[in-house]
């Protein structure tokens, strides 16, 4: 099933389960965020970043440059382990692991979550 279908099921469970006045704050919201044109200062596909270094989930310091070193890095940004659609988009990225293997590129997740639970995500999404 395609992360679309997916994420297409997971709002009509949504919505089937929260009460209405929940579902209308949800959806003010996302118009507000919508209007606030905020995907126009976002990284787009393809984007060049500066180098840059963070501790991973074993709280070792890994650099872009030597990510870099290895061959191609997709960088996916998601807001924690409690976020279903993150979960989602996750697990859909995990299935192309072989894929992005094929062109030895590398998979980074990057989320302010904090560490222990990062390393929770990463052992439940990267067997």
């Amino acid at each position: 099933m395609s992360l679309k279908a997916q994420i297409d099921a997971y709002n009509v469970q949504k919505e089937a389960k929260l009460p209405g006045d929940v579902l209308a704050l949800i959806a003010q919201t996302n118009e507000e965020l919508i209007a606030q044109h905020i995907k126009d200062n976002a990284l787009q596909v393809g984007a060049k970043v500066s180098n840059f270094s963070l501790n991973n989930h074993s709280a070792e310091q890994v650099e872009l440059a030597d990510l870099l070193n290895n061959g191609p890095v997709i960088i996916s940004f998601y807001r924690g382990n409690w976020c279903p659609y993150c979960n989602l988009e996750l697990k859909a990225l995990n299935n192309h692991l072989p894929e992005f293997k094929t062109h030895n590129a590398q998979l980074v997740a990057i989320s302010p979550q904090l560490p222990d639970e990062t390393l929770s995500s990463a052992q439940k999404k990267c067997p």
